[in-house]
């Protein structure tokens, strides 16, 4: 069974076989990253369905009203939305970190393609979150910024291929783990608190919390690899956005003086 994003909700899909037979002296050729990335969902999909099929309506906690929004019983409710929403996103992350931390450690195969994927990630939510931003259409920053991201995705020695002279990462995309802690979280709030704009607010905060996870569960060089590149990722951001704005100021200059001309 495996999650569709584009449905919101899980698909039989037959599992394809990985297996490659090889003679003796040939190299085995790495499956694609799409694979990869696919066999990640895979497993979530299938840890999620056994979490949505064993939760009998009988058993599923009590639930009680507070100040118009209603909350899981098993957590006293403060009245506070926002509060209550980061203690369940905050139960997510510590059941997806109790379900996949030993897999990410004793499976190396998977381990690496975590790895890669909360790579692209990072990349992912970068380029989107610069480029939609209107703040940022001032000058030529964007390409540049694009660009420079490109360069220090290439250093991490992820898989990808350079388009127009930009380096783009193959299976750029969202966290996994991010998605599976999403989902486990909307199952423990239910759906008045999940609807909630303060949820939209913590998404950030769960991002960041499933890229900690994986951190933590990873082998050192790996780790420091992904901690460093989401630094360098949020220098980057930080330069250029102040390149945006200096830009801006500067049109708007030759605006004005245009206009007093």
């Amino acid at each position: 069974m495996t999650y569709n994003p584009r449905i919101g909700g899980f698909t039989h899909v037959k599992q394809a076989s990985f297996d490659v037979h090889v003679k003796r002296g040939e190299a085995q050729p790495r499956t694609s990253f799409a694979q990869q990335i696919k066999r990640i969902f895979s497993k979530i999909g299938e840890t999620l369905g056994q979490l949505f099929r064993h939760r009998a309506p009988d058993s599923a906690p009590g639930r009680v009203r507070l100040q118009g929004v209603r909350y899981v019983g098993s957590y006293r409710p403060t009245g506070d939305a926002k509060q209550a929403i980061r203690h369940f996103v905050d139960e997510a992350v510590k059941q997806v970190a109790h379900a996949r931390t030993p897999e990410i450690r004793q499976d190396a195969e998977f381990g690496r393609q975590v790895y890669e994927a909360t790579l692209c990630a990072i990349f992912s939510e970068a380029k989107d979150r610069f480029c939609m931003d209107p703040a940022t259409r001032a000058g030529n920053v964007r390409p540049a910024f694009i660009e420079a991201l490109g360069d220090a995705a290439r250093a991490t020695g992820l898989p990808g291929a350079d388009k127009q002279g930009v380096f783009t990462p193959s299976g750029a995309g969202t966290n996994p783990l991010y998605t599976e802690i999403r989902l486990r979280a909307d199952t423990l709030m239910g759906a008045e608190l999940a609807a909630r704009p303060e949820y939209r607010e913590l998404q950030p905060y769960a991002r960041q919390q499933a890229i900690d996870l994986v951190a933590n569960a990873l082998p050192a060089e790996r780790s420091n690899t992904l901690v460093e590149f989401r630094q360098t990722v949020q220098t980057l951001e930080a330069t250029y956005r102040r390149a945006a704005q200096d830009a801006s100021r500067d049109e708007k200059g030759a605006t004005n003086a245009a206009d007093g001309a």
